[in-house]
């Protein structure tokens, strides 16, 4: 991934989900209400539904000559958006009890 390239997407996807989240838990405190599962999904929580959506949102497949055209794109690859917006974020990390110091939970974290 070209970083340069990527840097105004990558900004934007780290800052989103962050006001998202956000959001999502001002919302949610208002409400002050347990919120209604679907089926299959009882033993999630709400953070970790919330996430699992953020991530859904980029799902995508796509054939080796469409990745070579995203190299050349100020769009990263939906991989490394989801990898590296939720990888910097402490919420995710702890909603989803990541070891410290692995992969989606680095020592250094970027913030915004």
């Amino acid at each position: 991934v070209n970083g340069q390239l990527t840097l105004g997407e990558n900004i934007g996807d780290s800052a989103g989900v962050v006001a998202a989240y956000y959001a999502y838990q001002h919302k949610k405190a208002k409400l002050n209400k347990s919120e209604i599962r679907l089926q299959g999904l009882e033993e999630f929580s709400d953070n970790q539904i919330f996430f699992m959506n953020f991530a859904h949102v980029f799902c995508e497949n796509v054939t080796p000559q469409q990745t070579q055209v995203l190299l050349l794109d100020e769009h990263p690859r939906p991989e490394i958006r989801i990898r590296g917006s939720l990888s910097n974020f402490p919420e995710f990390s702890a909603t989803y009890n990541c070891p410290a110091g692995k992969g989606m939970n680095p020592d250094t974290k970027c913030s915004l």
